[in-house]
């Protein structure tokens, strides 16, 4: 595993997520837009994927992502367990969150 990704569904169970220093969001019509200001680069993010970043500014639980997730949107637990580390993942490389 590298030191900035997820491994996978389970081992993303009891990881926590926060955002990153030089990161700033804004949410625009229904879809978030990040930005790192270290880098200059930014990245956007559909209705669920604004959705798991609202919950990672709340609280950055995994876990608590996956119930809030499947609680708004019917969908198989691992499926959406796995939909989101592929996110997190994705937003761990453009550095626009860390993990524990």
């Amino acid at each position: 595993m590298n030191a900035g990704t997820f491994e996978g569904p389970t081992s993303t169970i009891k990881r926590t997520v926060w955002i990153g220093v030089d990161v700033v969001s804004e949410v625009i019509e229904g879809e978030a837009v990040l930005l790192n200001l270290s880098t200059g680069r930014y990245f956007s993010l559909n209705v669920t994927g604004t959705f798991i970043w609202q919950q990672i500014e709340l609280h950055g639980d995994v876990k608590q992502i996956n119930t809030a997730l499947l609680a708004k949107y019917p969908a198989d637990p691992t499926q959406a367990m796995r939909d989101i580390t592929d996110l997190l993942n994705e937003l761990v490389s453009r550095d626009l969150v860390r993990r524990q």
